[in-house]
C-alpha cells in the first residue's frame, strides 16, 4: 500500500511510488477452471430435481 503525504498547502494527498502500469488480466486454461470440479456431477444429480412439479410464484418475480 503506498504511503501518502501532504503536498504542501495544497491539501492534496499524493503517492510516493512511482506510476506502475495496469497489471495485465491473467488468462485461465480450461483445466485450471476444472480443477477441483470432479464432485460437481454428484451435485448435480442431487439437485436435478428442483425444476420439477409446478411453480408457486415466488420464481416468476
Amino acid at each position: 500500500m503506498a504511503k501518502l503525504v501532504r503536498d504542501g498547502d495544497r491539501g492534496r494527498a499524493r503517492s510516493t511510488r512511482p506510476a506502475e502500469p495496469p497489471a495485465k488480466p491473467r488468462r485461465f486454461t480450461l483445466s485450471d477452471l476444472l480443477v477441483g470440479a470432479e464432485h460437481l456431477p454428484k451435485l448435480y444429480e442431487g439437485v436435478k430435481s428442483a425444476l420439477d412439479g409446478p411453480s408457486v410464484g415466488a420464481e416468476l418475480g
